[in-house]
């Protein structure tokens, strides 16, 4: 087998050219949609609720396909084959895209606001105790969004840098530019100023438009790898490089296997991480999205109906990302081996050393879209609360339209300039992630999942809880790092779960009026007895939609969803019987499907505006 070798890597002017006119394409686009943006802070960060399902779907998909996130699931391909799949519960996986579809988007929808953190004066209300959980909420989305983009600067520069080196013309030129800094961060704050212009210009418009754009390169691009993959795959080969339990689903108690590589040597009790990660998963699906851009796209959907839509479709379409992982694995088997020490190399080795000229520039540009869709969208969103629930809320409350469309670009400068500085201390940026994750996985774990389903749960109980939580888990990062995930799991999810229990039942609940506004408005499930008993007598002919379907079609659409990801894995690995029995469990799913959950999509008419109610106030 050939060496791994970095130095390999080439790209050809055509590709550079193929690049910059994608990127000169992508501005203009930006620059047309201006006006649109211009006409309000919510159509500037909804689109003016006018973006059509299938266009939120796609772009919500593009969001997820991250050049950094990708690289991380290539490398566990090539590690772990098909049990690959279980470490993707870490962030919900395919259980929350069915719960998108089935209940959480429909739920957003209704709530008819402009950012997540303003949903809190919706549930807790207007008083101290649902300001102090909306300020709480805003706060966080903006330092996870300012972190979230240092650590695309930091995994971005990186990529590029390996194409563009500082021996070639283009890295020649970029020596005196930004003197001191390091030319993987020059490339990265090139590409974030190029990304940043349209974002900052047309808003959602812009960011929805260009990240259906982007989808169509990455689905180019996931095609060519997919089809490169199945043209030099061999099965007996592959089985002569990695052990016979890679080619299976179903995990094992002590996988020794996981010990040969540093990101995965933690991982050996792997029935152990996987019930973390499964656990972890289905919590962060119950509760739904917690900041950023997942949540904007089913707030600026034209209704519920197409919110539950865009999510199933946001579902299916994210199948080129694991095309592209197995792709890109298996293409690493067949060609080095299965024993590369770091094998989340490869991406940038496969498609700068096996990809011909124009094809390979084409690739880059899908992969140039996936940052850009992702780092677009971040910036967008964390905006939305800079604006609307801290300058507007706090500083601002009269502001007129045009003042916040301007604030509203001037937040998103300033949060790509954090977001830059952040990423230029690489020393720091894996703890900085590592705190993310844990702050996502735990920190609002259980109180997003009780602000849904418990009516007594109030805003001190989110705020504490979140706050709490988010402590607990920094320390863990800062002390307690070489403790194993399904050790630290439990107890902070406890210490979350306990302290959001403890605070709201120490505190008075929303009042009445709130509960049953709110309660009327979303149709929730869970414990809402008291709610449902004052509101019936006042609305006797209130219905709610029935959970017990939405859960079964939620869970359902997750293993069609799962099914039709391993079609794409099975087909690059040539396990033929496996293909056949995942079209068999996808087909079955999507016809139950048909019955369970588009048959009882909410009502087209149902809650159609395209102003929020917030702004009617």
């Amino acid at each position: 087998m050939d060496e791994l070798d970095l130095l390999q890597i080439s790209v050809h002017w055509i590709d550079l050219l193929v690049i910059g006119i994608y990127l000169v394409a992508i501005l203009i686009a930006g620059t047309y949609l201006t006006k649109l943006a211009s006409r309000g802070v919510d159509s500037y960060f909804l689109g003016g609720r006018r973006i059509p399902w299938w266009l939120l779907g796609i772009s919500g998909t593009s969001c997820y396909f991250d050049v950094t996130g990708v690289m991380w699931t290539i490398a566990f391909f090539y590690i772990m084959g098909q049990r690959f799949m279980w470490i993707q519960w870490e962030w919900g996986f395919a259980v929350m895209l069915g719960f998108f579809a089935t209940y959480i988007g429909k739920w957003l929808r209704r709530s008819k606001v402009i950012t997540g953190a303003e949903w809190m004066n919706v549930r807790f209300g207007t008083g101290p105790a649902g300001q102090f959980a909306r300020t709480a909420s805003a706060l966080l989305a903006i330092v996870i969004s300012v972190a979230f983009i240092g650590f695309a600067e930091y995994g971005c520069g990186h990529f590029v840098s390996k194409f563009i080196t500082s021996q070639t013309s283009i890295g020649q030129s970029l020596e005196s530019f930004l003197p001191g800094i390091t030319l993987n961060h020059k490339l990265a704050i090139i590409l974030m100023s190029i990304t940043g212009v349209y974002t900052i210009a047309a808003g959602l418009f812009g960011v929805v438009l260009t990240n259906v754009i982007q989808f169509c390169i990455i689905l180019v691009g996931s095609v060519i790898l997919i089809a490169k993959a199945v043209l030099i795959s061999d099965y007996q080969t592959i089985t002569q490089q990695v052990p016979p339990e890679w080619f299976s689903f179903i995990p094992q108690w002590d996988w020794q296997h996981l010990a040969n590589w540093e990101i995965s040597e933690g991982f050996r009790l792997f029935i152990l991480m996987s019930l973390v990660w499964v656990a972890k998963g289905f919590f962060l699906a119950a509760g739904g999205p917690q900041q950023l851009y997942d949540m904007q796209r089913f707030l600026s959907a034209r209704s519920p109906r197409e919110a539950c839509k865009a999510g199933m479709l946001w579902g299916a379409a994210l199948t080129p990302m694991f095309m592209v992982s197995a792709a890109v694995g298996v293409i690493g088997i067949m060609k080095w081996g299965g024993k590369l020490t770091h094998p989340e190399h490869l991406y940038p080795v496969v498609i700068g050393t096996m990809l011909p000229i124009g094809i390979k520039g084409l690739v880059l540009a899908g992969l140039l879209s996936a940052f850009m869709s992702t780092f677009a969208s971040t910036v967008n969103a964390g905006a939305s609360y800079l604006v609307r629930d801290l300058y507007n809320n706090i500083l601002r409350p009269k502001a007129s339209n045009r003042e916040l469309v301007r604030a509203s670009r001037i937040c998103s400068v300033l949060i790509i300039i954090a977001g830059i500085l952040v990423g230029m201390q690489a020393r720091n940026i894996d703890q900085i992630f590592g705190w993310i994750m844990m702050t996502l996985g735990t920190a609002v774990l259980m109180p997003n999942v009780l602000r849904w389903f418990w009516w007594r749960f109030d805003g001190f109980g989110y705020a504490v809880g979140t706050i709490i939580g988010i402590v607990a888990s920094f320390v863990v990062v800062l002390f307690f790092n070489h403790i194993p995930i399904y050790k630290t799991f439990p107890v902070l999810f406890a210490i979350s779960t306990v302290s959001s229990i403890a605070a709201s039942l120490m505190s008075k609940p929303a009042d009445m009026e709130t509960l049953k506004d709110f309660y009327c408005r979303i149709r929730p499930a869970g414990i809402w007895k008291p709610v449902r008993k004052a509101l019936l007598t006042e609305n006797t002919e209130f219905q709610r939609d029935s959970f017990a379907l939405d859960l079964i079609s939620g869970t359902i659409a997750a293993i069609g969803f799962q099914s039709l990801y391993l079609i794409a894995t099975y087909i690059c690995t040539k396990q033929w019987k496996s293909v056949w029995i995942s079209v068999a469990v996808m087909t079955i799913c999507s016809i139950i499907l048909y019955f369970t959950w588009y048959k009882h999509l909410p009502d087209k008419d149902e809650d159609v505006e395209l102003t929020p109610v917030a702004d009617e106030i």
